[in-house]
Formats: structure tokens, sequence, C-alpha cells
């Protein structure tokens, strides 16, 4: 019975080793839009210490660029109304979380959506000089 359990084990060995080696997947075809949000919380009871806790959330969106041909102007400003809309989205999001009147915005710069869209605009030029480089 031992021998029978060995010579399983060793045509599993060999078939597993045998298998061909597949292509590692190619990298992610996608922009991700952080959404920042800064905030401190209204309390109408005095906090410990007397300071206020300062938290940080964020919301993030992922923006496919697969069906898109960034080596045309158009394919790259497709992507950028993409990355325009989402962070539109995800900042009308952490202010449907994160009401103006429960949570007060701490940074000095509190247009978030420009500020999710700039950052994000730094992909999505690297990904497609990289694409126009290939061409």
């Amino acid at each position: 019975m031992k021998r029978h359990w060995s010579l399983a084990s060793a045509a599993f060995l060999l078939m597993t080793a045998a298998s061909p080696v597949y292509a590692q997947p190619a990298p992610s075809e996608n922009i991700t839009v952080f959404a920042p949000y800064i905030v401190k919380k209204v309390q109408t009871a005095p906090a410990v210490g007397g300071r206020q806790a300062v938290s940080t959330v964020s919301v993030s969106r992922n923006i496919s660029y697969h069906d898109i041909d960034l080596s045309s102007d158009v394919g790259d400003l497709t992507l950028r109304g993409r990355v325009h809309q989402a962070a539109q989205d995800a900042c009308r999001e952490l202010e449907l979380r994160f009401p103006k009147n429960v949570y007060i915005p701490v940074s000095e710069d509190k247009d978030c959506a420009k500020n999710a869209e700039a950052a994000a605009m730094i992909q999505v030029r690297a990904v497609v000089a990289a694409t126009r480089i290939r061409r």
C-alpha cells in the first residue's frame, strides 16, 4: 500500500514538473485616482486634552485604459476624461461619507477633485509617454 502511494506521489510530481510554464500576467492597465481628505470631527463636548482628533480618509478609483489606444491624441484625451470624472466621483463620495456639517476639512487647499486629478495625471503622462515610445 505504501508503495502504491509512493508511485502515485512520484507520478504527480513528474506531471507537475513537466507542465508548461505560463507567462507572467501583463502589468495592470489601470490608473488609480486617490482622493485624500484630512478632517476634524465637530464635537459638542470638549475633546480629551482640549484637542480635536484629525483623521485622514481617502477614496480611490481604478480607471482601466486597456480599451484605449494611448498612442493617439484621442486616446490620451479619453483617458484624461476618465481620470477627471473619477476624481469628481471620488471626492463626491468623500463629501457624502464625511459631510462638512460634521467633519471640518483641515487642509488649506480644499479642492479635493483638482488635487486627486493632478496626482493621477502624473500616472497618465507616464503611461502615455511609455506607449508612444514603443510605437
